[in-house]
Parts: structure tokens; sequence; C-alpha cells
């Protein structure tokens, strides 16, 4: 059987994958700079008093946060999936 088709889809399914990954980095990246105001000075009103922690974030910075979320996670699902298959 000829299946070359199904090498032609790869780039396809790779892009659709980078298009999700991206679209999950970006949605992290509005939820942390939305949410970093509200939350942060509630639970933990003593070090923004101190200037330890920010009460607002710039967008350059709520990146940086992403990133570090978006990676952790990633290490997880795949400490995750890896457990999975040695059972």
């Amino acid at each position: 059987m000829n299946k070359k088709w199904v090498f032609a889809l790869l780039p396809v399914a790779l892009l659709i994958q980078l298009g999700i990954a991206l679209w999950v980095y970006w949605f992290t990246v509005v939820a942390v700079w939305f949410l970093w105001p509200w939350i942060v000075p509630e639970l933990l009103p003593g070090f923004v008093d101190q200037g330890l922690i920010v009460d607002s974030l710039s967008w350059i910075t709520s990146m940086k946060i992403s990133v570090a979320i978006v990676l952790t996670g990633l290490g997880l699902r795949l400490a995750v999936s890896g457990h999975r298959k040695s059972d």
C-alpha cells in the first residue's frame, strides 16, 4: 500500500500542536497578568507592603512567570506519562 499521504499530514499535525501550545501559553500570560493584582495582595499583604512582592505586573513579567508555569506543567505531564508507562 502506498501511504505517502501520512507523511504529508505530519507538518499539519505539528503546526496544529504548535498553535495549541501558543494558545495555552498566551492564555496563561493573560491569566497571570489579570489575576496577579487581585490574588497576590490578598494572600501576601505583608510582603506587598514591605515591597518584597509587587502588587501589579507588567506584560513582560507575566510572560516570564507564564514560561515557568508552562514548563512546570509540561514537566509534570511528562513525569506522569512516563510513570504510567512503567506500570
